[in-house]
C-alpha cells in the first residue's frame, strides 16, 4: 500500500475532470442545448440525470437573467431615480 495513495486517486481524477472540461469547452460550436438535444436520445440512467440537471440549470439562468432584465426595465419606465 501506498502511503497518501488516496491523495494521488484524488489528484487524478481532479486532473482527468479538468483535461474534461478543457475539450468542452475548447471544442467550439456545442453548445449546451445541442448537446441536450444530441444525447438525449441515446442516454440513459445517470447520463439522462445528468441532461436533465443542466436543462433545468439553464432554465434557472435563464429566468434570472429575464427576471433582472425585467425589473430594470419597469425601474427606467417608471422615471424611478431621474431628477431633471
Amino acid at each position: 500500500m501506498v502511503p497518501g495513495g488516496g491523495v494521488l486517486v484524488v489528484a487524478d481524477r481532479h486532473a482527468r475532470a479538468n483535461r474534461r472540461a478543457g475539450q468542452v469547452l475548447q471544442s467550439g460550436g456545442a453548445t449546451i442545448p445541442s448537446i441536450i438535444a444530441l444525447r438525449f436520445g441515446e442516454s440513459g440512467g445517470l447520463g439522462l440525470s445528468v441532461l436533465m440537471a443542466a436543462g433545468l440549470t439553464l432554465f434557472a439562468l435563464t429566468l434570472a437573467v429575464n427576471l433582472g432584465a425585467g425589473m430594470i426595465v419597469s425601474r427606467s419606465r417608471s422615471g424611478a431615480g431621474v431628477e431633471i
